[in-house]
């Protein structure tokens, strides 16, 4: 076996061990189904993974991974994956360099630049691209697994043959959701880094395969790192995924506000160092903005419509998912849009602004901006500044509305 298939099949085990360890912390019906695929582990090709529950039963697991940052030719290939395989090359290069571990002004700069692709990377990406490197990778006919399913049955059953066989994806998915905002019985927090909500656009497809397969596991790990942030391990057998999911408390999540099927700060070319300082051991870096303007009056109309949509969901205890704009706008009509016994739409919002009005407003959104910290969020000022200015915009166009 060469350098990079053992590579391979170590990280393969390493992930699917981990996965199992965080579904046992999570305890009920996590640790339930982290139990039912224990047992010895061995490494083999097509599935990558056979796992020896009992002596008449074994689970052949096939890993594969699904991005946030891909290319967006026909392949969709991982972007993430090409830059930290870069970055490991040069940090390699750089390190025999390092003399008693001083970091020298070039290795620094070089670091600076790194955070700017990265950060590129990020502006131009949006759900619809980890939806599409989902597909690629799930569904496509030459590349994607659900296909390969027989092929990898007939395997197993070549190795056990009388054993009970079952098969399962371990989906290694890096993402980055943290601009967004989770909301649920437990009130409203940011999205954390490596996170991925249950999207209701992901969970579609994910019932879709579990009617093929006996287990679904999901490794979930930052953008472009692999550490495992979060898990889930589900049951599929019988039609039981949605049960074995709600058993874990995980239900699917609308997600309200831009940034679903396009990037919405656009970034043609990365931005350049502006300036790049040690301070002890801490580096600091300002990169130039780079990213296009948005649309004010397009994010406007956005963020009603979305607040309006968060209203409706809040009183029917529904969670979702929200941009920051969005969470601004439904913090500023909320104690108003209580009051309204009936489903709001975007022109009950702007019915509830324009009796604020623009002074009110302003003053409701500085003060959500800084309760949240969004000077501390990537674009949280930018869409900020350009919320308010999409207000004063749609406060003239619509001052006959009552």
């Amino acid at each position: 076996m060469c350098g990079n298939q053992t590579k391979k099949k170590e990280h393969e085990h390493r992930l699917f061990v981990e996965v199992l360890n965080i579904a046992r912390r999570r305890g009920g019906e996590a640790r339930r189904n982290a139990d039912r695929l224990d047992g010895d582990i061995r490494g083999i090709e097509r599935p990558d993974l056979l796992i020896e529950v009992a002596h008449d039963h074994v689970i052949g697991i096939e890993h594969y991974r699904v991005d946030q940052y891909v290319s967006h030719g026909k392949k969709r290939t991982s972007k993430a994956a090409e830059f930290v395989a870069q970055f490991e090359a040069d940090k390699q290069t750089c390190l025999p360099n390092a003399t008693d571990g001083i970091i020298t002004e070039d290795m620094t700069k070089a670091f600076g630049n790194y955070v700017s692709q990265a950060t590129r990377m990020w502006h131009n990406s949006c759900l619809s691209d980890l939806l599409n490197s989902f597909d690629m990778r799930t569904f496509d006919e030459q590349r994607g697994h659900i296909h390969k399913l027989d092929e990898y049955r007939s395997n197993l059953k070549i190795l056990r043959p009388d054993a009970k066989v079952e098969t399962g994806f371990l989906i290694e998915v890096h993402s980055d959701f943290q601009s967004l905002i989770m909301r649920d019985i437990k009130g409203p927090r940011r999205v954390h880094y490596g996170e991925l909500p249950l999207f209701a656009e992901i969970y579609a497809r994910l019932k879709e395969v579990s009617k093929q397969v006996d287990w679904l596991i999901l490794a979930y790990c930052g953008a472009i790192d692999d550490k495992v942030r979060d898990a889930v391990v589900a049951r599929c057998s019988h039609g039981v995924f949605q049960k074995s999911l709600e058993r874990q408390s995980i239900i699917p999540v609308e997600y309200l506000g831009l940034g679903k099927t396009s990037p919405t700060h656009y970034q043609k070319k990365p931005g350049a160092l502006k300036s790049v300082n040690r301070v002890a051991n801490r580096i600091d870096i300002v990169i130039d903005n780079t990213t296009e303007e948005i649309d004010s009056a397009l994010l406007f109309d956005s963020t009603c419509s979305g607040a309006a949509r968060a209203a409706n969901l809040v009183r029917a205890g529904i969670p979702f998912v929200a941009t920051f704009a969005v969470e601004m706008m439904y913090e500023v009509v909320a104690d108003y849009a209580r009051l309204l016994s009936k489903q709001l739409d975007s022109n009950d919002i702007l019915r509830i602004l324009h009796n604020l009005g623009y002074e009110a407003v302003n003053r409701r959104m500085d003060k959500v901006y800084h309760e949240w910290n969004l000077d501390k969020v990537s674009d949280g000022k930018t869409n900020t500044v350009s919320l308010i200015d999409g207000f004063g915009a749609g406060l003239q166009g619509n001052a006959g509305v009552d």
